[in-house]
């Protein structure tokens, strides 16, 4: 499993380096047909109202702009929505599954098959499983929401709170977590590629049995964070702090600690952890 999870991340990362040096991010066919096909309505911008129970499955929603509104119930399911923004609102129980690609096409941060930027706003009991995100939230809260098998690619949260959410055998490329609060939330079984969560509070966060490839934790306050079974290389840990963390077992091998990080993860079982003047 863990050789399996490093080759596919190598392959990202190639993969990765091969579009930035293209500039070009291309469709899958499917989704091309997709949004061929789908009837275009025109861009609204629906401001100051609740919508509960609607179905915007399949709809070409592009542009449109929902601001200071609550959403309940309501599908998103293989919808466009290119150039769409969500501003102060509220998504409540929200499907966005059922195999929706949600990808950036171009540096504006346009999206295809679903959401620009969403801002300001709360999602909770909301479902995002299994689908491409290419999506920018800032100064959000997401709570009991399902990401589990999805692809985040370029993915962007800034100062945005996730709580009892799913993140499980998530793969992840080059998404940030910034400035984050990330609590009560699994990612175990994921493979992380150059995955930032810099300057983040994590607290009751699962990475069990994950992949993570030159991952940033960059001055991170970790507490009861579990990394049992990880796959860890080329990540940086400068500045974080570790409270009641597993790593148990964990290999630090290559990764530049502190003097205190290497007293604590030497103290709780961690492995391959150096000081400058070992013989062995």
């Amino acid at each position: 499993m863990k050789i399996r999870n490093i080759l596919f991340a190598t392959i990202i990362i190639f993969f990765n380096q091969q579009s930035n040096a293209m500039n070009i991010v291309e469709l899958q066919p499917e989704v091309e047909d997709h949004i061929n096909e789908t009837n275009s309505l025109e861009p609204k911008n629906i401001e100051n109202t609740t919508l509960i129970d609607e179905d915007f499955s399949g709809e070409n929603i592009s542009k449109w702009k929902f601001k200071n509104i609550e959403i309940i119930g309501t599908s998103f399911c293989e919808c466009c929505a290119q150039e769409t923004t969500f501003i102060e609102s509220v998504l409540t129980s929200v499907n966005i599954s059922n195999k929706t690609t949600i990808r950036q096409k171009t540096v504006k941060k346009t999206i295809i098959n679903a959401l620009n930027a969403c801002k300001n706003i709360l999602i909770k009991k909301s479902f995002f499983s299994k689908n491409r995100i290419g999506i920018k939230f800032v100064k959000s809260i997401i709570t009991e929401t399902d990401f589990s098998g999805t692809f985040l690619i370029n993915s962007f949260f800034e100062e945005t709170d996730i709580i009892n959410s799913d993140l499980q055998s998530t793969i992840s490329n080059n998404a940030s977590f910034i400035d984050c609060i990330i609590v009560d939330t699994s990612f175990r079984n994921s493979i992380l590629v150059l995955t930032n969560f810099s300057g983040s509070r994590l607290e009751n966060v699962d990475f069990g049995e994950g992949t993570l490839l030159y991952t940033n934790f960059s001055n991170c306050r970790l507490k009861n964070v579990n990394f049992e079974s990880c796959t860890v290389i080329g990540s940086s840990f400068e500045g974080a702090t570790f409270d009641n963390c597993n790593v148990q077992g964990v290999d630090f091998d290559g990764i530049s600690l502190s003097d205190e990080q290497k007293e604590y993860l030497h103290r709780n079982g961690a492995k391959n952890v150096y000081w400058e003047n070992d013989i062995s």
